[in-house]
């Protein structure tokens, strides 16, 4: 069942060092918003589930900011630990992500997201069987989602690029005319984005850069370096 999540404003001058840090991490697509955005003509958030640790919010590189939960009563030994440990589950807010994800690009038909996995390589056999449409850029694996993907697509490109220790998604506006090149595609996006999100909390949760003003016309932007 799908938790209800309550969106926290973030200070942004407590959150940027994180985000560029994050950035910093990842491959072209990560780099390509380091580089073109100001994060200071937006806003920074996080959707946690009421139950969340709130004291923890800006202990962003650190899990536990939302409870787990036992995966049953039965105890296990550990030997290194030399005890008796209880099994429990991490929770994350991957499905309510999906959902928001998907609500924004059947806003508008030209709406569009790109997610980074800085961990699948192009020639990754896995690749040819997943129903989300991929970009890649060398050995660089990018997942493509617009109105035509549905929202079990969206959930899987969130798990397929979201690890502990990076997650990059920019959502932006597909192009009326196809770029000649990745660089040159992905700066059109940050040019006409909404929303970068970042991972956070050892994968437990994201943050949320959202754009103050978007040109209509999206051809500049008063975000954009």
């Amino acid at each position: 069942m799908m938790r209800k999540l309550v969106k926290i404003s973030l200070d942004e001058k407590k959150t940027t060092d994180y985000f560029y840090s994050h950035l910093n991490s990842g491959n072209l697509l990560s780099d390509i918003i380091s580089e073109m955005i100001d994060f200071n003509d937006g806003v920074f958030f996080t959707l946690l589930p009421k139950e969340s640790l709130q004291e923890k919010i800006y202990s962003f590189s650190f899990g536990g900011i939302i409870p787990s939960t036992s995966y049953g009563e039965e105890k296990y030994f550990v030997r290194c630990l030399n005890e008796e440990v209880l099994p429990m589950q991490v929770k994350t807010v991957d499905e309510e992500l999906s959902s928001f994800m998907f609500e924004y690009l059947h806003k508008d038909a030209s709406n569009c997201a790109i997610l980074e996995d800085v961990l699948a390589n192009a020639t990754d056999p896995f690749l040819k069987k997943k129903s989300v449409d991929v970009i890649l850029n060398r050995s660089e694996v990018y997942y493509f989602l617009n109105e035509r993907s549905s929202i079990a697509d969206v959930f899987q490109a969130i798990r397929l690029s979201s690890h502990s220790w990076h997650f990059a998604a920019i959502l932006s506006k597909q192009l009326s005319e196809p770029p000649k090149t990745i660089d040159e595609y992905f700066r059109s996006q940050c040019v006409n984005c909404q929303y970068i999100i970042v991972g956070a909390y050892d994968g437990e949760a994201y943050i949320f850069w959202e754009r103050n003003v978007i040109n209509s016309k999206g051809d500049d932007a008063s975000s954009v370096k």
